[in-house]
């Protein structure tokens, strides 16, 4: 397993493959670990469809793949997305009996975000609650995100009301999200109450953040209240 990891962390996949076939040719049955580890590096490279074949393969032997083999081979289906193989994948996963985690609607959206299926992101909390999780943190962070590229700034607000209301503190990247989207809006009064309310909870802007914020003010010519900003940031 671990030689196997470091071809594939160093790129070489054919020594990869070579040594998951020696194990194989040798009697040495691969467990979870090596089929994850290949996995992982196919679907990281776009290899998708191989992916599969590994998955399939590991199925065929007779192991259980495990949350993070599902949610391996799911990612990768999102990247590229392939939402119909996704989908395919998630059935079989509530099929087989295993239970949707926080991470897995978290790609969910990611992928419904990429493909610009917005209706779909604004269903994921629906969704979660169905299967008796509570959307956490991290999950808010990626729907308002994800609603404020698609342009859904009334939703996104009401995501971020949400989150507070459940007692989640939104960090700078929540808060970064939104005050891009409403300057890319123009919706600069509430993008304003948004900086200073970042700023008076004591959460640290980085430069990301001050970086994001000036684009958008100085591509729209509010040189100053792009100077104010910078006023804060020195």
């Amino acid at each position: 397993n671990s030689i196997m990891h470091g071809y594939c962390s160093s790129g070489q996949s054919e020594k990869a493959i070579g040594i998951f076939r020696k194990m194989c040719s040798d009697g040495i049955e691969p467990d979870v670990v090596t089929y994850n580890s290949l996995m992982d590096y196919l679907c990281k490279n776009g290899k998708c469809t191989e992916a599969r074949k590994i998955f399939d393969s590991m199925v065929k032997r007779g192991l259980k793949p495990d949350i993070t083999t599902y949610g391996t081979l799911l990612h990768g289906y999102a990247s590229k997305g392939a939402l119909v193989e996704m989908h395919d994948l998630l059935a079989l996963m509530v099929q087989n009996g295993m239970q949707l985690d926080h991470h897995v609607f978290n790609i969910l959206i990611c992928a419904y975000t990429k493909q610009e299926k917005v209706d779909e992101v604004v269903l994921v909390f629906s969704k979660m609650r169905q299967q008796g999780l509570t959307p956490n943190a991290v999950n808010y962070r990626t729907v308002i995100d994800g609603l404020c590229k698609l342009g859904r700034l009334d939703d996104a607000m009401l995501n971020f009301e949400q989150m507070i209301d459940k007692g989640l503190t939104p960090n700078v990247v929540v808060y970064t999200s939104l005050i891009h989207a409403l300057c890319t809006y123009d919706k600069w009064e509430k993008a304003e109450e948004l900086i200073f309310e970042i700023l008076d909870q004591g959460i640290n802007p980085n430069i990301v953040f001050f970086n994001t914020i000036l684009d958008s003010l100085c591509k729209e010519g509010r040189v100053i209240e792009s100077e104010k900003l910078f006023d804060l940031m020195v």
